[in-house]
């Protein structure tokens, strides 16, 4: 059956859940996938992006690959069928986003702001009230890039963690590695000649012929070397947050990062009760949430540099 896809359908859908959606096209993909009318396959985005013109800076762009499981309708933002009006804000808002689609070697624009135009709309020259259509069991490879009223704006969309965020806030990992040299002795194995004996079906006389068989020629040392690396701290726009070095032990999740003591807890990244621990926000690294914190001589608190 052909799925139809409003905006407002979708407002409702995700007030009544409490979902962030972020930018307009997030929410039909979030909503067109948990009914049903698409799966989406693949996914990737910038994590972070800081451009506020599309010739400057890192643009904010998602990749999202996925199926049409019905023909799939969406429309125009701006317009619904049972003139429903449920506001939609967000912020923080985008300067400007753009949508499309592949299209053969290269991108094809989709405004979800107006009707489809043209012969791919489906219809052929017949006009029609919705923006795109993805027909069922095909294939389809998109994009949404836009750029940022604010460089340090962090985008959020659909259901947070598992979904793409545009951080204003350039997160990296600060990794020490171990380098491990060893040796294998490996067995070499080659094409040998057998001779076998056989009696010929038609002289009856014993013949010897000779076949190909695998056979041990010798051995060789391997070398391998292992490089096993762990994450120690974080390096947060200018800040470093280098929790090992302090005898810690964190986790980040979105824009919270949770440090355990390996002193005075287990060092697991998780805060229970009896523990001492240490949240903090990425947007101000320098006020954490401190719980259960005692100190003593041989503990120390996290140094921002």
């Amino acid at each position: 059956m052909a799925k139809k896809v409003y905006q407002q359908a979708i407002l409702k859908w995700a007030l009544g859940l409490g979902l962030i959606l972020g930018l307009p096209i997030f929410g039909y993909f979030t909503y067109s996938n948990q009914i049903g009318a698409i799966t989406i396959l693949e996914k990737n985005w910038t994590d972070y992006c800081n451009a506020i013109s599309w010739d400057k800076g890192i643009v904010c762009e998602v990749n999202i690959k996925f199926k049409a499981n019905e023909d799939t309708y969406w429309y125009p933002v701006n317009y619904d069928p049972y003139g429903r009006n449920i506001p939609y804000t967000f912020d923080p808002n985008v300067k400007e986003w753009k949508f499309e689609r592949r299209w053969g070697n290269g991108w094809k624009s989709i405004p979800l702001d107006k009707p489809c135009t043209g012969s791919w709309c489906g219809k052929g020259t017949v006009p029609v009230l919705y923006s795109i259509k993805w027909k069922k069991e095909q294939v389809y490879e998109t994009r949404i890039t836009a750029i940022k009223n604010n460089p340090e704006d962090n985008i959020i969309w659909s259901f947070g963690k598992d979904d793409p965020i545009w951080f204003g806030i350039l997160i990296e990992k600060i990794e020490s590695c171990d380098y491990k040299y060893s040796t294998n002795e490996v067995k070499d194995y080659g094409i040998c000649k057998e001779s076998y004996v056989y009696e010929n079906n038609i002289t009856k006389i014993n013949e010897t012929k000779t076949k190909d068989i695998r056979c041990f020629t010798g051995s060789h040392t391997e070398e391998i070397n292992n490089t096993i690396c762990r994450t120690v701290g974080l390096q947060i726009n200018d800040k470093k947050i280098l929790w090992e070095r302090d005898e810690w032990t964190c986790e980040r999740d979105l824009f919270e990062i949770t440090c355990d003591s390996q002193i005075q807890g287990n060092g697991d990244a998780i805060c229970s009760s009896g523990e001492s621990c240490m949240v903090y926000d990425i947007r101000s690294l320098f006020n954490p949430e401190i719980n259960n914190f005692v100190k003593t001589s041989n503990t120390r608190v996290i140094e921002i540099e």
